[in-house]
C-alpha cells in the first residue's frame, strides 16, 4: 500500500502526543512493507533508519500559524501522487484540512481518511472540522469516547467514524525502584505520585499540587513528581514554595527513554487530573510500567482504567474525592500493587503500536475497496 502523509514532525525525541502517535503507526505500517511518503517542514528530524520512509522537506522549517502548512503541502501532495500513484492520503487533522480538500477535488477517487484525538472548541475549531471531517472518506478516532462526540457534534454517520486505540511502548516495563533517584529526591520509605505532561490549564497540575498539598499534611511520607513544561510552570514553583512543598514535590521538566522508565519504576501511582483529552499516551505508558492510575472520570479516560480494578476514576473537579482516592492507596500498598499488576496486563492486552497499526490498514483497505 502507498500511503501519503504529510506531518509538522516525526521526531525521535518528542514526547507530544500527536507526533508521538504518527511516528510509532507510521513507523510500523513502514515495517510492515508499505511505502510511506511524508513532507516535513525544513531539517525536521526522523529516524533515517526506517525503510519504506520516504522523506521530502518543504522550503521552511518554521510554519507558523500551522494551518498555512496547507497550503505549502498542496505542490507535494500532487507532485507525490503523479509520481508513484498513492491509495490513501492521511491526515492528521484540523491541520492539513484545507490541502487535503483541495486536493480531493482534483483526485476524487483517493480517499482521505482523517485521524482525530482531541476535540477543541473554539469557532475556528469547529468551522474547520465541520468542513473537513464531513468530507473525509473515513474518520479515525481513539476512543469510543471521541467517535460518540465527533458524531454528536458534527452529525456524521456512525459508519464513517471508526474506533482505533492508540498503542504504547510495551519495552516499558515494571522493575526496581532506582536507588539513585530515590536518593537523590529522598523517595526512600515514600508513597511517590508521578505526574506526567503539559503545564497547561486544561490538564491542572496546578489543581493537582493543591490536592496533594491536603493529602501530604496527613500523610508526610509523601511526594509528587511533576514532569512536563509549559506556561503554568512558575504558578506551580510560587505554590510549591508557598506551601512549603519543596522537599517533597519536584518540577522535573521533560524527560526521555530510559531515564523516563526509570522514573516510572521509582514512582508507585500515576495521577492524572485533565479535563479534556484524547487518548492520553502518557496514560498507557504509565499502565506498561505497571502503575495503579488516579485519573478524572471524564472524557476516555475510562476507556484505559478499569475503575477500582486497574485504577481509580474520579469526579474531575471533586477535591475530596481526589483526596480520598490518593488516601486509598496510600493506606492499601497491597491493592496498589494489584491494580499496578492489571495494569501491565490491560496495556499488554490492549495498547501495542504493532496493534494500531494492524487496525489502520484494515480500515485503509476496506475504505480503498469500496
Amino acid at each position: 500500500m502507498k500511503i501519503c502523509s504529510p506531518q509538522l514532525g516525526l521526531a525521535p525525541a518528542s514526547t507530544l502526543g500527536g507526533e508521538v502517535y504518527d511516528r510509532e503507526v507510521l513507523t510500523k505500517l513502514a515495517k510492515k512493507g508499505n511505502d510511506i511518503y511524508v513532507l516535513l517542514p525544513k531539517n525536521r528530524p526522523y529516524d533515517k533508519s526506517i525503510k519504506n520512509l520516504h522523506i521530502n522537506y518543504a522550503p521552511i522549517r518554521t510554519i507558523f500559524p500551522a494551518y498555512l502548512y496547507s497550503l505549502i503541502i498542496l505542490p507535494y501532495l500532487f507532485k507525490t501522487y503523479n509520481r508513484v500513484g498513492f491509495n490513501i492520503l492521511r491526515v492528521h487533522v484540523h491541520f492539513l484540512a484545507f490541502g487535503a480538500l483541495i486536493f480531493k477535488i482534483f483526485h476524487k477517487k483517493i480517499p482521505i481518511v482523517a485521524h482525530y484525538h482531541l476535540d477543541e472548541d473554539g469557532l475556528f475549531f469547529n468551522f474547520v472540522n465541520k468542513l473537513f471531517l464531513s468530507r473525509c472518506d473515513l474518520v479515525i478516532a481513539d476512543s469510543k469516547f471521541l467517535k460518540k462526540r465527533l458524531i454528536g457534534k458534527y452529525k456524521l454517520s456512525p459508519n464513517k467514524v471508526a474506533v482505533i486505540y492508540c498503542g504504547t511502548d510495551l519495552n516499558i516495563k515494571p522493575g526496581k525502584k532506582d536507588q539513585k533517584i530515590q536518593e537523590k529526591y529522598n523517595l526512600c520509605d515514600k508513597k511517590v505520585f508521578i505526574y506526567m505532561g503539559r503545564l497547561i490549564k486544561r490538564k491542572r497540575p496546578d489543581f493537582l499540587l493543591e490536592i496533594f498539598n491536603l493529602v501530604h499534611k496527613k500523610n508526610p511520607e509523601t511526594a509528587l513528581l511533576i514532569f512536563g513544561e509549559g506556561p503554568l510552570l512558575k504558578n506551580l514553583q510560587d505554590k510549591i514554595k508557598r506551601y512549603s512543598l519543596e522537599d517533597c514535590v519536584y518540577l522535573l521538566g521533560t524527560t526521555f527513554g530510559a531515564e523516563k522508565v526509570r522514573f516510572y519504576n521509582s514512582s508507585d501511582v500515576f495521577i492524572f487530573p485533565s479535563i479534556n483529552e484524547g487518548f492520553v499516551l502518557v496514560i498507557l505508558e504509565a499502565l506498561a510500567a505497571g502503575l495503579p492510575i488516579i485519573a478524572s472520570k471524564a472524557v476516555s479516560l475510562g476507556e484505559a482504567v478499569d475503575n477500582h480494578k486497574n485504577g481509580i476514576l474520579v469526579d474531575p473537579y471533586n477535591m475530596r474525592k481526589w483526596r480520598e482516592a490518593m488516601e486509598f492507596l496510600i493506606k492499601n500498598p497491597g491493592k496498589s500493587l494489584e491494580m499496578g499488576r492489571l495494569s501491565r496486563k490491560i496495556a499488554e492486552e490492549r495498547f501495542s503500536w504493532d496493534q494500531t497499526a494492524q487496525n489502520d490498514l484494515y480500515f485503509y483497505q476496506k475504505i480503498i475497496d469500496g
